[in-house]
């Protein structure tokens, strides 16, 4: 809890214990959330998702244009999952190149790990 009595998860101050979602404030924010760059089963990263809160350009898409000189610093849209609270955080943040690796390495275990917790869900061949 904070000194106000919030509480405190993830590093997101919520309201209720469950079924929330908050508005994530930056790249700062994320590592917060994950500062090894690591999903696990508690929680889980998509970029790009788009909707009504963001945008379409991806990694390689923001690569290129950081590639070309013209930009130091560019936004990308970022929803974070909390699956075991039915939790999300999302928005647009801004991100640096040096943020890159970072985010593709979050976005490659989060992937893995939603993989991991639906495999007795999955179609399985040759079965």
């Amino acid at each position: 809890m904070d000194k106000f009595g919030q509480i405190i998860l993830y590093g997101v101050k919520r309201v209720s214990n469950y079924y929330k979602n908050h508005h994530i404030e930056g790249i700062e924010h994320l590592k917060g959330i994950f500062p090894d760059g690591e999903a696990n089963d508690l929680n889980w990263c998509m970029l790009s998702t788009s909707g009504v809160h963001g945008l379409y350009i991806n990694l390689d898409d923001i690569e290129k244009e950081f590639n070309k000189g013209e930009h130091r610093v560019l936004d990308i849209t970022v929803l974070v999952i909390m699956p075991r609270i039915v939790s999300m955080l999302w928005g647009n943040i801004s991100i640096v190149l040096a943020d890159i690796p970072y985010l593709r390495k979050l976005v490659t275990s989060s992937l893995r790990f939603i993989g991991e917790s639906q495999i007795g869900n999955i179609e399985q061949k040759n079965k």
